[in-house]
Parts: structure tokens; C-alpha cells; sequence
């Protein structure tokens, strides 16, 4: 057993020698796919992350209606109190309201030089456990004569998420095209190799030689521009990471913990395809020359 892996071993070798242009070429697409993957299963994590951050801090505005007594405003902030989902609610004031309004628009005076408090409503800030349970708010209040209106950034925050849906599975038929490609340069690689030794393999053939025989040292020259492929990939996912980290640390919304390193998952999911993909170029050029 250990004389025929040794000889599985050199052929395959052998033949890696003997096409170095193919096998690089073949190595190199197998890698740009396999990055593209790795930057979909990191781009999952980030968009997780941001998603989980994003609903975390989501608040509803309830906006109360100018005149209302101090007991239709209690009776508001009681009700809010009362449910279940609310986490914490806080009162801002017209005056509040105005100076939050002043330093968010602070680089464009002339939006509040003009106004002053009175035109800007009165409102509670309510942060709930669960976001998306704003239709208790809704059903609780909807109807009562003190509130104006009921804001949420749910609807935002959906939308965002189906954004990254979309250029997430964008990128998943990126990848498929690219190890479609991948699969067919280490086919012809292989078929190179296989015409290169027709003769000696039709000799195999004669004396005996199984389909197995002759085709596992095809397949390990397969796998190994496959696994060269996706350890490129790693390397390059790894500097990508740490240069994406750079230009987003500043930035307090986005999550970097997805960007540190290449986690042991994201190693072993392009390890694992890589092998596939260089088993699979390799099958199917031995398909045209041996019986299945």
C-alpha cells in the first residue's frame, strides 16, 4: 500500500512538473474564486453583525401633540412603561428636541435660525428587547388623543439588510461562474497530462490497471492546484481583511470583528472546496479517456 501511494504520489508530481503553465493558471482562477467566496462568507458576517447592532440600537420616536396636558403625558409614558417589550423610555423636551436638531445640522445654520422650540413636537425615545415588536407601541397608542405620530427605523434597517442580501447572493453566482472556470482549466490541465502519457496508460491498461489506478494520480494533481489555489485565497482573504479593517475602524456603526483574521471555519470551508473543485477539473477530464 505505502509502495503504491508513493507512486500515486510521484506521478502526480511528476505531471504538476510537466504542465507548470497550466497548473499555475488553473491554481490562480481556482484562487480568485475561492477569495470571492471567502469575501461572501465574511461579508455574511459583517452584514450579521452590523444587522444585530443595528436592531439593538433602533428606537421608536413617539411624537406627542402640542397642548396636551401633563397628564396626557404621563398617561403616555405609563402605558410605554407598562409593556412587556419596552426596554427604556426617555422624555425630550421642545427645548431638548431644538439643540438636537441645532447640533445635527450644525454645518447648516440657516435650517434653524429661522425657528425656534415651539415649532419643533415634544417626544419619547423608546429602545426596545425586540425591534421588531414596534405593533405593540402601535396597537397600544395608535388611538390615543395625545400622540401625533410613531416613528420607527425598522423599515431601514430591512431594507439595508435586503441590500446586502442581494449583493450577497450577487456574489455567490460570481463564485460559481468563476469555479465553473476554475473546474474546467484544471480539466484541461489534466487532459494535457493524460495525452502527454496516452501510451503508458493504454500499456496500464493492457497488464491489467484499474480506472482507480490510472485516474487517482490525475485527481491528486487536481486537488493540489485546488489546495494551492485556496491557500493563495487565504492569503490574500487575511491581507484583505486587515487592509478593509483600516479604512473602516473610524467608522462607529460598522462591526470589525468579522474582519479580524480569517476565522478557522472560513480556513477549512475553502480548503474543503478547493479540493473539490480540483477533484472535480480532474473527473471530468478523466471521463473522456477512461469508462466510467
Amino acid at each position: 500500500m505505502a509502495i503504491k501511494v508513493g507512486y500515486f504520489v510521484r506521478e502526480a508530481t511528476t505531471n504538476l512538473r510537466r504542465n507548470k503553465l497550466m497548473t499555475v493558471a488553473a491554481a490562480l482562477t481556482a484562487a480568485v474564486s475561492l477569495l470571492l467566496l471567502g469575501g461572501v462568507l465574511t461579508l455574511g458576517d459583517v452584514v450579521s453583525s452590523f444587522t444585530r447592532q443595528l436592531e439593538s440600537a433602533v428606537e421608536v420616536q413617539v411624537f406627542l401633540k402640542d397642548g396636551i396636558t401633563t397628564s396626557q403625558r404621563q398617561d403616555v409614558r405609563s402605558t410605554l412603561e407598562g409593556l412587556s417589550v419596552v426596554k427604556r423610555v426617555s422624555y425630550i423636551s421642545k427645548e431638548e428636541a431644538y439643540k438636537e436638531f441645532k447640533n445635527m445640522y450644525k454645518d447648516q445654520p440657516a435650517l434653524y435660525e429661522n425657528i425656534d422650540a415651539s415649532v419643533l413636537p415634544a417626544s419619547y425615545d423608546v429602545q426596545l428587547t425586540d425591534p421588531k415588536r414596534i405593533d405593540l407601541i402601535k396597537s397600544n397608542l395608535g388611538k390615543n388623543p395625545a400622540i401625533d405620530q410613531i416613528v420607527d427605523e425598522h423599515a431601514t434597517v430591512k431594507k439595508i439588510v435586503q441590500i446586502s442580501s442581494f449583493l450577497r447572493a450577487f456574489s455567490v453566482l460570481m463564485v460559481i461562474v468563476l469555479m465553473g472556470a476554475a473546474v474546467l482549466l484544471i480539466s484541461n490541465a489534466t487532459q494535457l497530462a493524460i495525452y502527454a502519457r496516452r501510451r503508458e496508460i493504454e500499456i496500464m491498461k493492457l497488464v491489467g490497471a484499474t480506472n482507480w489506478f490510472v485516474r487517482l494520480p490525475f485527481m491528486l494533481e487536481g486537488v493540489a492546484a485546488g489546495v494551492a489555489g485556496a491557500v493563495i485565497a487565504i492569503l490574500l482573504l487575511a491581507g484583505g481583511k486587515t487592509l478593509a479593517r483600516s479604512f473602516v475602524s473610524h467608522i462607529a456603526l460598522v462591526p470589525t470583528v468579522a474582519l479580524h483574521g480569517v476565522a478557522i471555519g472560513q480556513w477549512i470551508v475553502l480548503i474543503v472546496v478547493g479540493i473539490v473543485v480540483g477533484a472535480a477539473g480532474a473527473a471530468v477530464a478523466m471521463r473522456r479517456f477512461l469508462e466510467a
